[in-house]
């Protein structure tokens, strides 16, 4: 009973925490050129309030009085909360909080930690939770070189649980990551009870198991879908200040959560290149931002632990020369082999296949979705060339336990081509 009673509370704490700054009606009357809903409102908080835990975690904060600071801020702003946005989405809302409650309850019953979160993020997360700053993070066991951002919310949820569980601690991971699906529906322009079905559907045929052992690329998939909602989110309007704004938050928090997050940022650009709402004086400002994100990132790793990895620990590039050498070619079938297990493994992959040869066929424009099909192509071409370019003689187990949970990370992607297939080819069809 108590531990369920913690559960709620931390739900509702999430709830809460997640509500500021934005969800303010003073706030909301200075964003004009802005038309928000409720879940767009808490996926732009949560960039906002990520993009300040990355920050005070290279101090030696303790990270209970961060936590009650923002907390009490988030409760103040209940007073001046926007409520007629809450009750317009009292049904999805309804069901995003069951959805939460029955994973976390998951979760409590079953507490494992699988491989990755067993040696490595586990003890980046302890060190934050007994307030050691982030240069002890060389000092504790794993692999020093490991971004810390999912550990150290990790760490601050769990010192602000009733209980003193790990578990409780990533239950703000389920929230992340279960809102991102309703930001993303949020968006279509279709009636509720089809955003319903398709909330229910696609949460469904997402679920991995790897949302509930303490991995880092639940938070990945879900900041990923965000980059790209706002990317699409993007008008010929002027003054989108905060769009951008928002988009460079995300870029680095990407940055910070997975060592591949430097190779996905990159792929992620596609959508930004291609977006002609875009001009090309801000693209260039926003891929010059993203490679000094990327940089600095770099010289804080190096200054605070004189290394900077790729992939594992160990990891190195084979020499050019070998690329196409017999001995490394041998290794493209059973590559081949393990994207054919993934992409049937998730079946997003599956129904993104199917959508974009029925698009292109439908529509017979190749050009319209050149952002998506590039970045399907190059994302899997950067997760078998992780593997095939290395010298670790110990590849093929990598690829084994790796290769999935790399193409996972970006798969939310590809939920935004489907939903607007269906929103295309479906219930306009239907509608009219």
């Amino acid at each position: 009973m108590i531990e369920i009673l913690n559960i709620l509370y931390l739900l509702v704490v999430c709830f809460v925490m997640f509500s500021f700054p934005l969800n303010n009606i003073y706030i909301k009357k200075k964003l004009i050129n802005y038309n928000l809903g409720i879940f767009e409102i808490y996926s732009a908080n949560i960039l906002f309030l990520l993009t300040l835990f990355l920050f005070s975690s290279f101090f030696n904060f303790n990270i209970i009085y961060l936590f009650f600071t923002i907390f009490s801020f988030a409760l103040l702003n209940l007073f001046f909360f926007d409520w007629k946005i809450c009750k317009k989405q009292i049904i999805p809302l309804i069901i995003l909080f069951l959805f939460l409650l029955s994973y976390s309850l998951e979760i409590s019953t079953y507490p494992y930690l699988d491989w990755d979160a067993s040696v490595n993020w586990i003890f980046k997360t302890l060190n934050f939770k007994s307030n050691y700053g982030f240069e002890n993070l060389k000092n504790v066991p794993g692999y020093v070189g490991y971004p810390h951002l999912g550990t150290y919310l990790w760490a601050l949820f769990w010192k602000a649980s009733f209980i003193d569980y790990e578990y409780t601690g990533r239950f703000v991971f389920i929230f992340i990551y279960l809102l991102s699906f309703f930001t993303l529906v949020d968006n279509s322009k279709i009636s509720t009870i089809n955003k319903v079905i398709l909330l229910i559907v696609i949460i469904t045929i997402c679920f991995d198991k790897i949302l509930l052992y303490g991995y880092q690329e639940p938070l990945m998939f879900s900041v990923c879908i965000i980059f790209v909602t706002l990317v699409e989110k993007i008008t010929n309007k002027k003054n989108l200040y905060l769009n951008y704004t928002l988009l460079i938050f995300c870029a680095n928090l990407i940055l910070w959560i997975k060592n591949e997050g430097m190779l996905i940022l990159v792929l992620l650009n596609f959508f930004i290149l291609f977006k002609k709402q875009i001009t090309n004086k801000i693209k260039i400002i926003l891929f010059s931002i993203f490679i000094a994100l990327i940089l600095i990132k770099k010289n804080i790793f190096l200054f605070y632990f004189g290394q900077f990895i790729f992939g594992w620990e160990g990891y190195e590039f084979i020499a050019i020369s070998d690329f196409f050498s017999f001995e490394v070619l041998q290794r493209l079938p059973f590559l081949i082999y393990q994207i054919a297990i993934t992409i049937v493994k998730y079946p997003i992959y599956l129904l993104f296949i199917a959508c974009i040869l029925i698009s292109l066929i439908k529509e017979k424009n190749f050009i319209k979705n050149l952002d998506f099909i590039l970045f399907f192509l190059f994302n899997i071409s950067m997760a078998m060339a992780i593997f095939y370019l290395t010298t670790d003689l110990s590849w093929k187990h990598h690829a084994k336990v790796g290769l999935d949970r790399i193409l996972y990370q970006t798969s939310g992607v590809y939920l935004i081509f489907i939903l607007r297939f269906l929103e295309n080819f479906i219930f306009n069809n239907k509608k009219n």
